[in-house]
Parts: C-alpha cells; structure tokens; sequence
C-alpha cells in the first residue's frame, strides 16, 4: 500500500504499525508527527510535512528523502541506508548515529542546525552539501558537490575523489593534492588562489575566482574552461600534452598561452583585454604557441591579438572565427596556409588586408574547402569597408555566404552565377539595399568574375537556393 497525501488525510497524526510495508511515500500531511514502527519499509519519501519531529528507528530502510519537515529535528539508526537526501529541514541537528556502514549517496541542502556528518561513511560515493564545511572519514568517496560551506580545505584528504564541484566557498584558497580527480568545477570562490598539480584531472570549469593566479601542470588535462578570473595571469607554464579543447573568457590580466599544445584541436578566446595572442618580438621572433592539431579556432574581442606568430600552426585548420579583434592582421599569406578552411568569418578590421579586391580570381585557389563565409562590417570609419568585397564572388565553391553590415550597397545583382554551388544566403543590416538583381547590363571589369547580365537569369540563380533570409533591409525591394 501507499500513503500519499490529499484532502483525507492532512489531519493524519501517525504512520506506525504496517510490518508488511516496503515502500511509502507521504506529502503534505502537516499533522504528522511520527514515523515508526516499520521493520520491513526499503523506501521512505516524505515531503512538506510540517509537524513531522521524528523519523524512527527502521532496520530495512535503504532509501530516505526527506524534503521541507521543519521540526525534524533528528533520524534514527538506520543501519542498511544507502541513499539519502535531506532537504530544507532547518532544525535538523543529527543525521542518524556516528556509523553509517552502507550509505553510498549523501545529499543534504539547507539544513542550517546541522552541526556535523556522521562520523563514519565508508562506503560513502556521491555527497552533496550545501552550508555545511564539516567533512569526515569518506575514504571511499568518489563524487562530492559543496556550496556555501567555508573553507572545505580538508577536501584534499579524500583519496578516492574522482570528481569535485565548490561554489560560493569564499573560505577557499587551495585545492591540491588529489590524485584520483578527474573532474574539477569551482564557481564563485573568490578567495582562491591556487589549482594545484592534478595529474589525473581531465576536465576542468573555473568561473569567477577573482584571487587565482595561475593553474598549474595538469598531463592529462583534455577541457579547461576559464571564465572571468581577473587575476589570471597564465595557463600553466609549460604545456598540456594532453588539451584538447581551450576556452578563456573575460580574463582581463592573462597575457600567454602554455609554449606547447601538441593535442589542441579547439581554441576559444573571448574578451581577452591584454592577451597579446602571437606577436612578433622586438627581435623579430615570436611570442610562439605549437598547436599542430588545431580545428576550430575562435577569437572574439580580444583588442589586443596579433597573428605574426600563427601562421605554420594553421595548415589543419577548419573553422576560424575573428570579430572585434582590431589589432588581428591576417593577412594574405596567413590564408593561403589554411587549404582545409571550411567556415570563415571575419569583420571589418580583419577584412582589410585578409581580402584585397585585386585578387579576387585567385581566392577559390587560396580557400579550395572554404564552404561557409561570414563577412561583418565595421562601423569604424578607417577599419570600414562599405560595400561587399569583390573578391567574395570569386569563391565559387561556397555552399554558405552570410553578409552583414554593409552601409553602401544598393545593388547585389549581376554576381549570383558567380557562385553556383549556393544553397544558403543570409544578408543583415544593408540600410541602402534596393535589389538582389541588377536589370541593367553591366560589363565584367577585369579581374572581376563573369556574371550574368540578364535580370531573369540571375532570379533563376537565387530561385536555386534552399534558403535566403534577410533582416534589417528597409529599402530592399524583393519584386526588383
């Protein structure tokens, strides 16, 4: 049978005397005082029973979640538990006895009396506490999730922890010397100052913990993500054999990367107030970073980048986004390193002098994969285009073109045929634009691409494409 709490029963004051019962479940019964007397109950679930004072003493129980019982103040010996979860019981003072022998998960969250853990939890795996720093003998535990709990500096001696989340521990100022770790999450400690050696962590999330400094070596590291940590400086001090996917986000003093990242395939750089990236020395030689698997590369906002350095670690390279980067120069040597490019996006400031208008024939042969391209103008009038450079209708192979921002165009007609393979356009913020064909004839200028001349046949080019999506073009006529 199953007790579950309704109209009928919110004046139940005692649930005692079932010996068959094996599993119960209770809710919203705020007369209920006592639980007892239930030698064969496995699963016990009680929810907002709000005079509920005592949880008896129940051989067989293996399951208890007791969730929102404010006057609970204790429970009992509970000798075969293996999983419980205490939940905004605000005057618990004691879970059980000193010895829990089979207890495997352990979640306790906003029980602000309960002073201390049983003392003993040997077989203990998961735990999850919040507002409680009070840490015991778990050599077994292999999962711990802490927050609001001080200090938790004897995490450390948890030898088995395979994986930690800490948020809000503002007591925190290290965490080292955990062998087995593989997981690491630590948001909002802001008084940490050191992420020490790990050598089995392989991935790793630090989100606001404004007092660390720097990460040291980790070997086997495959998936740090760093986020608004102000006083980080560097990313260890030598290299991850092992990386291979870097994101740094909003990390306004870190100035370099580990000098070696032989496994990276993923980098992501946003709001990066000083990094320099790869800038060439007052020797002439290059701050250098070795990342011969790079894929995917990301960099936005990032003032201060520079690309001398970069350019034989590029050959592998698939995807590349560089936007409001306004130090980024790459150039066209840098491009015809990338023969795999798949997807380009680009802004102004790279624009400028990554695709020069006189080599608009030979951009298909420089960018032979290039399939997707996103080309964003600046509003900044020295770093500004204006109109969509000509050599975007060289790229003959593109499946993808995504344009946006330019303030001068009015027309866009007489270059479709120049790209036959589109399926996907995708045209933002033209204030001027009046038409994607151009009814009048016009004449090829040389070095230009052949394009149609007749407004029909270039109608028939955009009738081909799978989708055309157009915003913020108020003066765009579709019917021309």
């Amino acid at each position: 049978p199953r007790v579950i709490g309704g109209e009928r029963l919110w004046q139940l004051e005692q649930v005692a005397e079932m010996p068959a019962l094996r599993s119960l479940r209770v809710y919203g019964c705020n007369m209920l005082k006592t639980l007892a007397n239930m030698p064969a109950l496995e699963s016990l679930e009680v929810r907002d029973c709000g005079s509920l004072e005592q949880v008896a003493e129940m051989p067989e129980l293996r399951s208890l979640e007791v969730d929102r019982c404010k006057r609970l103040k204790t429970l009992a010996h509970v000798p075969a538990l293996r999983s419980l979860h205490v939940h905004q019981c605000g005057r618990l003072e004691q879970v059980a006895d000193d010895r829990m022998p089979d207890l495997e998960s352990l979640k306790v969250k906003g029980c602000g009396s309960l002073e201390q853990l049983p003392h003993d939890i040997p077989a203990l795996k998961s735990l999850t506490m919040h507002g409680s720093d009070r840490l015991t003998n778990m050599l077994a535990l292999e999962s711990l999730n802490v927050r609001d709990c001080g200090s938790v500096e004897q995490v450390a001696g948890v030898p088995a922890l395979r994986s930690l989340r800490v948020c809000r521990c503002n007591g925190l100022k290290t965490l080292a010397n955990m062998p087995a770790l593989e997981s690491l999450e630590v948001r909002y400690c802001h008084s940490l100052e050191q992420v020490g050696e790990m050598p089995a962590l392989k991935s790793l999330k630090v989100d606001r913990c404004d007092g660390l400094k720097a990460l040291a070596n980790m070997p086997a590291l495959e998936s740090p993500d760093v986020r608004d940590c102000n006083s980080l400086e560097q990313v260890a001090d030598y290299h991850m054999p092992a990386l291979k996917r870097l994101r740094l986000s909003d990390l306004n003093t870190l100035k370099q990367l580990p000098t070696r990242l032989p496994s990276l395939e993923e980098l992501i750089m946003e709001n990066l107030a000083n990094w320099e990236g790869w800038a060439a020395a007052a020797t002439g030689e290059t701050i250098f970073t070795s990342m011969p698997c790079l894929r995917e590369a990301y960099f936005y906002k990032c003032p201060k980048m520079q690309t001398q350095g970069m350019i034989d670690e590029l050959a592998r390279l698939q995807t590349l986004r560089v936007t409001k980067c306004p130090s980024a120069r790459l150039g066209w040597k840098l491009l015809k390193n990338m023969p795999n490019l798949i997807y380009l996006e680009l802004d102004g400031p790279a624009l400028e002098s990554t695709l020069p208008s006189p080599l608009s024939l030979q951009v298909s042969t420089f960018l032979p994969s290039l399939e997707s391209l996103t080309l964003k103008d600046n509003n900044t009038e020295d770093l500004k285009w204006g109109k969509v450079p000509e050599s975007v209708w060289g790229l003959s192979q593109l499946k993808e073109l995504r344009l946006e921002s330019f303030t001068e165009d009015i027309s866009l007609g007489g270059r479709w045929q120049c790209l036959p393979k589109l399926k996907d356009l995708r045209l933002s913020d033209f204030p001027n634009l009046k038409s994607l064909v151009d009814v009048n004839n016009i004449t090829p200028q040389q070095n230009e691409p052949t394009c149609p001349t007749d407004a029909q046949e270039q109608i028939a080019c955009l009738s081909k494409l799978d989708c055309i999506h157009i915003s913020t073009c108020p003066a765009l006529d579709l019917l021309q």
